[in-house]
């Protein structure tokens, strides 16, 4: 698997109150079954919207504190992406973990993407 993160908009510096989106890029070398996509989200953002999303192949979205969890029954080979929208809350300069996607029942099998920063004004 190959997974990366960036903004919809533009660079990573962000008013307060500001809506914006987060995209996830993901790559599946081969076809997998009973996938798992953790995406962070900064610490100075919340969910813009509450409720499902709905990606490609997912099946269920669970929005936690600190993470959005996306799983899937199956994943052919191919290129995907997922979005989650947030919306800023705080000022500061915030640290935007890595994406992380593997097999629920196989975890020797995943991918993990950059760290990357983010600044609310």
């Amino acid at each position: 698997f190959a997974i990366a993160s960036h903004w919809e908009s533009r660079d990573s510096t962000f008013e307060t109150c500001e809506c914006m989106t987060l995209v996830i890029d993901l790559e599946s070398k081969q076809d997998a079954e009973f996938v798992l996509i953790e995406i962070p989200i900064p610490a100075g953002c919340s969910y813009a919207e509450q409720g499902r999303g709905k990606g490609p192949y997912e099946i269920y979205r669970e929005q936690r504190k600190d993470r959005v969890a996306i799983c899937s029954q199956k994943l052919p080979q191919g290129s995907y992406q997922y979005e989650v929208k947030l919306r800023a809350r705080f000022a500061g300069t915030y640290t935007l973990n890595p994406p992380r996607i593997e097999q629920m029942y196989f975890p020797v099998f995943f991918g993990r993407g950059d760290m990357k920063e983010v600044k609310i004004d």
